[in-house]
């Protein structure tokens, strides 16, 4: 019984510690209006920046917690009347998505990034161009 108890204990203080991670959120808005607050998000998710566009209208911007897999992809989202085709920019430190600018971000990343993800060529051109807003 001793030894199962020094086991249980020696295998909880090699095991790595999941934590969870605190991101700033703010439901989509024009991005002038979304400084955010702060959350605390699920075990193993990142914080995210939601960046969309419309051809003429201003860029909207959403801020939150989300699993890995959704990084990087692209949904529709209807805010003001219109459905703005919103990507998906992932950070993995804490409040790491503070900026409306995604970070760590460089025109070679988001082209290679769109590209492998199967895009069209259209989204990849969307894509590059909320990079360059």
């Amino acid at each position: 019984m001793h030894h199962c108890l020094i086991m249980t204990i020696a295998l909880s203080l090699l095991t790595p510690l999941i934590e969870s991670r605190h991101c700033y959120y703010c439901n989509i808005t024009n991005s002038g209006n979304c400084l955010g607050v702060q959350i605390t998000c699920a075990e193993e998710y990142d914080c995210y920046i939601g960046r969309g566009a419309v051809l003429g209208l201003p860029t909207v911007i959403k801020k939150g917690c989300v699993e890995p897999s959704h990084c990087g992809q692209e949904q529709q989202i209807p805010y003001m009347g219109t459905t703005y085709s919103l990507i998906t920019y992932c950070c993995h430190s804490e409040l790491c998505n503070m900026n409306v600018q995604a970070r760590n971000r460089t025109f070679i990343n988001v082209a290679v990034s769109a590209a492998t993800a199967n895009l069209s060529a259209k989204d990849v051109l969307i894509a590059l161009l909320l990079f360059l807003l």
